[in-house]
């Protein structure tokens, strides 16, 4: 089963045509219909008619065997309407000149595309637009090509759903729209299958839960998704979460991933992989954010640096294994960060430096796990924990008097310099500390025990 979108221009729907409303149940080849249908026939609409299903009670339209129906502008649910369009088999087709609404105000609205079936919109596709209104795509091997997909009216909430098998959508739908609407999505059942969002026009391409209200999203079963941006916690008071799940299950943002902009977000990384160009995690203030990457085969990989707490605050836990890159790392740059490495084959690796700490709180607890970098440098309030594993770096700066706990594990210093910090430094501890200085200058202001 495979299901695609694919996007043309966008532009601003004209005002809506009402037409006289004609109830019954009809069939003319394999375009069937029944129920609350205006105009009454839908084989004789072309590309200058509004077509209702559902108009103002219970209205259904079927599309199969390679049958094909336009319209101008479509809505499946009108005002305490009730309306379901199904489009299924190759070749069957429903072309829109304008725009198409599932579920206008006070309404129920559902549209299957399915088997093949393809649904064309020039402009703008609504789920749920306006208060009281509950609208559904459901996909399964289907197509839709439509200038945008959006959820939700301004200053207007309803309720919007995307019944799975392969749809992801632009910024507005998966956020639960910019206007506070409630979304779950789910994209699975498509082993390998690779959506793309790729519009960058008023922010569309971005991915992610949790615009102004409530979001999740789940993307499993090796089910591959490109898109600009990611955000999950947008707008303050929001809360997301986002869960990247199973073997060959990946998340790629070609820009930043935020999680927790201005509100609240949680990215759960279970075998699956995120990529980004950039992570914050807790990046504006007043924001929260909750990243864990637990298990072999888990991965975030990020091509530029990743902040632990930027604005915000900020928490990071790579666990049994999985695995974390970045090119510089930032725990706590403005507000309070924390890492967690704990697992033996637990990795964090910076290609630069990692900075715990310094004009905020940061804290860095490494049990059993890996972290890789350059220069580490703590800040007068930043903690470094070694308790077990292996921090390597090529200098370590405590020279500002954070707090350095070396009870166990191993550093290794290759090369540069060794400031444990402004007070005495004790190598002592359970776990038996291991201090590798290869080709490097150890140096403290205080005793050495």
């Amino acid at each position: 089963m495979l299901a695609k979108i694919s996007w043309l221009g966008r532009a601003v729907c004209a005002a809506v045509v009402c037409a006289v409303l004609v109830a019954g149940t009809s069939v003319h080849a394999d375009v069937t219909w029944s129920g609350d249908i205006d105009p009454a026939d839908p084989t004789t609409w072309d590309s200058s008619t509004d077509g209702y299903i559902g108009k103002s009670s219970n209205g259904t339209l079927n599309i199969s065997a390679g049958s094909a129906v336009s319209s101008n502008k479509g809505y499946i649910g009108y005002v305490n309407g009730s309306g379901e369009v199904t489009v299924d088999g190759a070749g069957s087709t429903w072309t829109n000149s304008d725009g198409l609404y599932v579920s206008f105000y006070y309404s129920d609205g559902t549209l299957n595309i399915t088997g093949g079936g393809e649904v064309t919109v020039q402009n703008d596709t609504w789920v749920s637009y306006g208060s009281g209104s509950s609208g559904t795509i459901h996909f399964d091997n289907g197509t839709l090509t439509t200038g945008g997909l959006l959820c939700g009216s301004e200053d207007l909430t309803g309720t919007g759903t995307i019944n799975t098998n392969g749809l992801v959508s632009d910024v507005d739908l998966v956020f639960d729209s910019t206007h506070g609407l409630n979304q779950t999505f789910t994209i699975d059942d498509n082993p390998g299958q690779s959506i793309a969002v790729n519009l960058d026009v008023d922010g569309c391409g971005a991915m992610g839960a949790g615009f102004s209200g409530a979001g999740t999203m789940t993307i499993s079963d090796g089910m591959v998704v490109d898109s600009t941006d990611g955000y999950i916690g947008y707008k303050s008071g929001s809360t997301g979460v986002v869960t990247v799940d199973g073997s060959d299950s990946t998340w790629t943002n070609s820009g930043t991933l935020a999680v927790g902009a201005y509100g609240a977000g949680t990215l759960n990384i279970s075998g699956g992989a995120a990529n980004s160009s950039s992570g914050y995690i807790g990046r504006y203030f007043g924001s929260t954010g909750v990243v864990t990457v637990d298990g072999a085969g888990s991965t975030w990989t990020n091509a530029g640096d990743l902040y632990v707490g930027d604005e915000g605050s900020g928490t990071l836990n790579i666990t049994a294994g999985g695995e974390v890159s970045s090119s510089s790392g930032y725990i706590g740059y403005a507000w309070t960060g924390e890492v967690t490495v704990d697992g033996s084959a637990s990795t964090w690796t910076n290609n630069g430096d990692l900075y715990v700490g310094g004009s905020s709180y940061g804290t860095k607890n490494i049990t059993g796990g890996n972290v890789v970098r350059g220069l580490l440098k703590l800040g007068d309030d930043g903690t470094l924990s070694l308790s077990s594993g292996q921090v390597t770096v090529d200098s370590l700066d405590n020279t500002a008097g954070g707090t350095f706990n070396f009870t166990g594990g191993a550093m290794p210093v290759n090369g540069g310099t060794f400031k444990p910090g402004t007070n005495d430094f004790r190598l002592d501890g359970s776990g038996n500390p291991t201090l590798v200085l290869d080709g490097s200058t150890w140096t403290n202001s205080g005793n050495t025990y």
